[in-house]
């Protein structure tokens, strides 16, 4: 009885620590890149999931990586970019908050460069917003942060959306409000 019982309890806790691994890799290998949208009235953009009556700019999709971006990671921001250009009609510009991005490797750093030439083929504009300097260093040793130019890097998302709606044709259906 006792060697079943050890057996069980330790075959219990295998595969706990297995299952606990797989959420690990799961969560670490597909952060949270949620669609903003700006509070009404303000220049606050935050997830439009959880304020669905902020308002999202005609042309220009906002979203922000929450967590680093390195080799285990990058292929989920390419493909998140790859969904919202596909997916958003009349669509001129991607704003990427990277104020939750902590850390960056070579592999996420090329990878970005990966995006930039996606944007560009698709015709669409990227913008980078709220870089901080550590990772901005990255992307500007490996020639990222020319090939984007510094004209597209802002400080925040509504810098970065205004910039895009200044550098845009104006359209019908579009209401620039401050």
């Amino acid at each position: 009885m006792p060697r079943t019982l050890l057996f069980g309890v330790l075959a219990g806790v295998v595969i706990g620590i297995g299952l606990s691994l797989l959420w690990l890799i799961s969560v670490a290998t597909h952060p949270k890149m949620p669609i903003l949208a700006r509070e009404p009235g303000t220049q606050v953009f935050r997830e439009h999931a959880d304020h669905p009556d902020d308002e999202q700019v005609p042309g220009v999709v906002a979203l922000r990586v929450d967590g680093g971006l390195f080799f285990a990671t990058s292929d989920a921001l390419e493909d998140r970019i790859r969904e919202v250009i596909h997916s958003t009609p009349q669509l001129e510009g991607i704003v990427l908050d990277c104020k939750g991005i902590d850390f960056i490797d070579s592999q996420g750093s090329a990878k970005l460069g990966d995006v930039v030439h996606l944007a560009t083929e698709s015709g669409v504009t990227l913008r980078l917003a709220g870089v901080k300097p550590h990772v901005s260093f990255t992307l500007g040793k490996d020639g990222i942060i020319d090939r984007i130019g510094t004209d597209k890097i802002h400080g925040n998302v509504h810098r970065a959306v205004q910039a895009q709606l200044d550098a845009s044709p104006p359209s019908p259906d579009r209401t620039d409000q401050e």
